[in-house]
């Protein structure tokens, strides 16, 4: 039987953590549908029916699960439950309040915070905080399961094209509504879904060191925020800055521990991070022994020292930048290639837009990347002093669009596809031969001339519609 994903989303978009859950869903079974639960979510709908490996969307729009309230979005689970033999959620916020009613309703054991699939009945998940691997098999006929995002690659977001299948919102007793939502507004990256985190622990002393050491080295390097259970118990920062055990679990590619022992709790929620770096004065905390690297200093010297530092080079590389309504997407090169513009110049005149046969989004996002940070390290050089390089795939997108965007800028002529010719040189093609294909590029007057008399084409040469690209141009090009 297939595999249910319920929809991590905000009604415009759909959350990162789906993608890993769908990725633990394939692993379950090859048949995989999603479901798409709030209020006037087309958007998160089509996001989710492009998701690679996605047989169906089902979406379910009514007002009463806009705010994603368990006790409605549990019945429209239910109500399609029976055509399943696994259904799964990202082990988040929302996953751990939905599923646990959705299996006690279908009298089943729920499978919570898996990190591998060793068979469609046989699981694997972390215990005693992370320290030991449980593996659970489940004789249940509906397995009921929330995902540890961090346990699972996530799937491609595009290359899918799943029907969407547009169901109504089944009645609820209404016991429950929605009062009221306190978030803490920020413009950094969401923390699950973040590269950086720089997080501040018990150590610092006070909600105003956190202020006054951790937030400007989070600024520095465009990060987000968390803290330890000690750090939010202490009223130092809101709760949903925590990480751990009983917080969020993280895996950024970089993750700064400050004043942080590193209580088990707390490393169960950021171990799989890619590269920990821990600044503790005691040189026995715990957090060292997951640590990459290591700096036993006082934290109130350290750090500042380390956000002031003026030979720091720090280059980012994104999607979308790390601001801005799209911030929070991810990375895929064919999206950058349609949103920014290279599809529409590609392919045969009168055609579908075409993606380009490398990855040139993902190329040209690391090139510019390099050119700045070599440009940085020669600024350094001449002036002993660091910076920031920020690059985002679609800026570097649209970048490699300039000889585009200038002719457009001149003529106000929206470019279109032209197949392998060149607006504004002929000929300039790919022809076919008799035993294969031959590529012509006169680039100019001169190797037009030239062209002419390897042909043995003398009149073509004289013939005063040619004698010039702009002449030869319209009307090749016609």
């Amino acid at each position: 039987m297939a595999a249910l994903v319920i929809a991590e989303h905000d009604n415009q978009s759909l959350k990162a953590a789906t993608l890993n859950a769908v990725a633990a869903a394939l692993q379950c079974s090859p048949e995989v549908d999603v479901l798409v639960a709030g209020s006037a979510a087309d958007g998160a709908a089509s996001a989710a029916a492009q998701i690679a490996g996605v047989r169906k969307v089902i979406q379910v729009d009514a007002p009463s699960l806009a705010d994603q309230l368990a006790e409605p979005l549990a019945a429209q689970i239910l109500s399609i439950a029976n055509g399943y033999s696994h259904i799964l959620a990202p082990a988040t916020a929302n996953g751990k309040n939905v599923l646990p009613r959705v299996a006690a309703k279908l009298d089943v054991a729920q499978l919570s915070d898996i990190t591998k699939v060793v068979s469609p009945d046989t699981f694997e998940r972390p215990i005693y905080a992370g320290n030991a691997i449980a593996t659970v098999q489940s004789a249940d006929p509906v397995k009921v399961i929330t995902v540890r995002t961090t346990g699972f690659d996530p799937v491609a977001a595009s290359g899918g094209s799943a029907a969407v299948e547009k169901q109504a919102a089944t009645e609820v007793s209404g016991k429950s509504s929605f009062v009221g939502r306190e978030l803490t507004k920020s413009d950094r990256p969401e923390l699950t879904a973040a590269k950086i985190i720089v997080s501040g622990g018990r150590g610092l002393g006070s909600g105003e060191k956190y202020q006054e050491i951790v937030v400007p080295l989070a600024d520095k390097l465009g990060a987000a925020l968390g803290a330890s259970r000690a750090a939010v118990d202490a009223g130092y920062v809101p709760n949903d800055y925590q990480v751990g055990q009983t917080g969020k679990i993280v895996a950024p590619q970089l993750y700064i521990a400050v004043g942080i022992s590193g209580a088990i709790q707390h490393l169960a929620g950021m171990k799989d991070s890619k590269v920990i770096v821990a600044i503790n004065k005691d040189p026995e905390a715990p957090i060292f022994s997951v640590a990459d690297y290591g700096l036993v200093a006082d934290l109130n010297a350290a750090v500042p020292e380390l956000t002031r530092s003026p030979k720091l080079i720090f280059t980012s590389v994104s999607g979308f930048g790390q601001t801005g309504p799209y911030s929070k997407r991810p990375a895929y090169d064919m999206v950058v290639q349609a949103m920014g513009g290279i599809m529409s110049l590609t392919g045969q005149p009168g055609g579908p837009p075409t993606r380009v046969g490398v990855s040139i989004g993902d190329l040209g996002a690391g090139l510019y990347a390099m050119i700045g940070t070599q440009a940085a390290l020669l600024q350094r050089e001449r002036t002993g002093k660091g910076e920031r390089v920020d690059v985002a795939m679609h800026d570097c997108q649209a970048a490699l669009l300039e000889n585009s965007i200038a002719r457009y800028e001149v003529d106000k002529k929206i470019p279109q596809p032209i197949g392998s010719r060149h607006p504004s040189i002929t000929p300039f093609d790919v022809f076919k031969a008799k035993d294969g294909w031959m590529v012509v590029a006169a680039g100019n007057d001169m190797l037009f001339q030239r062209l002419c008399d390897i042909l043995n084409l003398p009149n073509l040469k004289v013939d005063e519609r040619f004698s010039t690209n702009p002449l030869r141009c319209p009307v090749l090009l016609k």
